[in-house]
């Protein structure tokens, strides 16, 4: 039964009594901060991996462990900007827009990336929100996915 006594339809679980569509509220502040403190290794670890193999195919292989720890410190923050629950989709793009924010801040405040020019920043921006997009988009898909399971 539906609210006000009306039965929910089966049409992807919109109840027709209120007409509100499940996940198309804005998430709860404490969605954010659920996050195991594995997972959070777990991401900074897939994350200081990524910048020392970033570095590598950018052909900075002396930056490598700065991209390491800006990595390992940015995917966890990018994470905890992301909400737990939602289609992959949508929660990848979240995770890689805050990656995408926080990397290209870091590279164009710190060192050498202050010299770079606007439009080399603005290519890093798109690189860092693809890696973030697609890699959160497949964790979500999978590793998340997975544990809702074994939760419930």
């Amino acid at each position: 039964m539906g609210k006000g006594g009306r039965e929910q339809e089966s049409d992807g679980g919109m109840d027709r009594g209120t007409m509100e569509v499940p996940d198309s509220d804005p998430p709860k502040l404490r969605e954010f901060v659920e996050r195991s403190a594995g997972r959070l290794l777990m991401e900074a670890i897939l994350g200081g991996s990524a910048g020392a193999i970033l570095a590598v195919a950018l052909g900075q292989e002396e930056l490598r462990g700065a991209f390491m720890v800006a990595g390992g410190l940015a995917a966890p923050l990018a994470l905890m900007l992301t909400p737990v629950r939602g289609a992959p989709a949508y929660r990848g793009v979240r995770y890689g827009l805050a990656l995408s924010v926080l990397l290209t801040l870091a590279v164009s405040l710190t060192g050498p990336g202050r010299e770079r020019p606007v439009d080399e920043l603005i290519l890093f921006a798109f690189l860092f929100f693809a890696l973030g997009a697609v890699g959160h988009g497949v964790m979500a898909a999978t590793v998340d996915r997975r544990s809702d399971d074994e939760g419930g």
